[in-house]
């Protein structure tokens, strides 16, 4: 609200009770912020998903980072990793195999501060595997593991936003640029999937934002419907 002003704010959405998709980015945030969503996690892998977290940073607990103390070098590590990992999983979750998943994200028709929020249940187990088959192989310490996680967070909120900031676009993935990955057009479907612009850069899906294109946010129709309401949009129905 203060860098926008209220009109164009989340906050305003969200008083103003005007939207049926952000009242579902709404929820998610609850459900985040309230443990529910781990529940689901616990709920749907039958108790398994803290089991196989275990598993993974056992099997694969080479902590490469061990020999250095500098939270610096540990954050700066973390953030390779992860943002590399995230992008090839984020590849993944726009296959047709996960694409029904991941379509919860993608159906919100506004551009708001809470929508990192609005995820599947299954794209949150997804995550939790792949960051706990990062923090095995990296052993990265919890002062970096937290600061890393506390930028992040403000950056996916940030990168949802409709408050641009162009000047860091050669290192990270702008909020225009975002905006494109979120756009019905087919051409943007698999675009600007990272969070360092170097991982679309390198790999071939990096598409520049231009100022006078009108980007339409959804999944486009009939799948907008069904998602547009907090139950549908979880269930898939």
């Amino acid at each position: 609200a203060l860098l926008l002003g209220y009109e164009k704010s989340t906050l305003k959405r969200v008083v103003a009770d005007d939207s049926a998709s952000v009242r579902t980015d709404f929820l998610y945030l609850l459900l985040r912020v309230s443990g529910l969503m781990m529940v689901f996690g616990l709920v749907l892998t039958l108790g398994g998903l803290f089991p196989a977290v275990d598993t993974i940073k056992r099997e694969f607990g080479y902590a490469i980072m061990g020999y250095s103390d500098s939270i610096a070098l540990h954050f700066v590590a973390m953030a390779v990793l992860h943002t590399f990992i995230n992008y090839w999983a984020h590849r993944i979750l726009h296959t047709k195999y996960l694409w029904v998943i991941h379509q919860v994200h993608h159906s919100a028709e506004h551009y708001n501060v809470l929508l990192p929020y609005r995820h599947h249940p299954v794209e949150f187990i997804i995550a939790t595997l792949y960051g706990a088959f990062i923090l095995g192989v990296l052993g990265i310490r919890p002062e970096a593991v937290m600061l890393w996680l506390g930028i992040n967070a403000v950056y996916q909120s940030m990168v949802h936003s409709n408050y641009d900031w162009k000047w860091v676009e050669y290192v990270l993935i702008t909020p225009a640029a975002h905006r494109i990955h979120h756009s019905t057009k087919p051409a943007h479907f698999n675009s600007n999937l990272g969070i360092l612009s170097i991982w679309d850069r390198l790999f071939g899906t990096y598409i520049a934002p231009t100022p006078e294109e009108i980007i339409d946010l959804g999944v486009g129709q009939p799948d907008q419907k069904k998602y547009k309401n907090f139950i549908p949009a979880l269930v898939g129905i």
